[in-house]
């Protein structure tokens, strides 16, 4: 696993827009994430059976992820120079909603659109779930930590940011207890 940058992360809520918000802000400088995932094209309604392309599109739509390379004020004001509507998450106190560079980089990895298993659900659904804590201990997903739960006979690995949640199927044996 690449160490990376150690910048912590901001979400932005957006309404329906993320890739127009991350294009403007990459435009600025900023990295960005937006969770996509490659989905088969359909043909023509003659030829509907018949599957054309794979196109990456956005799989949860109104997050946009962004990565925080400057300082609060300086990232504030950038956020205000795009027009298109949304709103960053913030605490109670009014800060903004940071997610660690790790937690960050494992969402990323678990969101791969490359990986077409990843199942996307809230924060609350994923924080009801019965579950243990667990380190995934083999793989390609080998060192990512979150909550492994059993849903109809098959266990789930889970990992949430900031009101979104990430499932992966996945085998117990995979995954080694942690202490709570």
């Amino acid at each position: 696993m690449e160490k990376g940058n150690q910048n912590p992360w901001y979400v932005l809520r957006t309404h329906f827009r993320e890739l127009t918000i991350r294009d403007a802000l990459q435009e600025k400088g900023i990295d960005c994430f937006v969770p996509m995932q490659y989905r088969n094209n359909i043909g023509d309604i003659e030829d509907s059976a018949e599957i054309k392309d794979k196109e990456l599109k956005v799989i949860v739509h109104g997050y946009v992820f962004v990565e925080k390379s400057r300082d609060e004020a300086q990232m504030k004001e950038l956020f205000n120079e795009i027009k298109e509507p949304f709103q960053p998450i913030r605490h109670e106190n009014g800060n903004l909603y940071e997610v660690s560079a790790k937690d960050m980089r494992d969402f990323r990895m678990l969101s791969d659109p490359h990986y077409t298993h990843s199942i996307y659900v809230s924060a609350q659904k994923a924080d009801n779930l019965i579950g243990k804590y667990v380190e995934i201990t083999r793989g390609r997903f080998r060192g990512i930590q979150g909550k492994l739960t059993k849903i109809k006979g098959k266990y789930f690995f889970i990992k949430h940011v900031a009101g979104l949640g990430v499932m992966i199927h996945i085998s117990r044996w995979y995954c080694r207890m942690l202490e709570p």
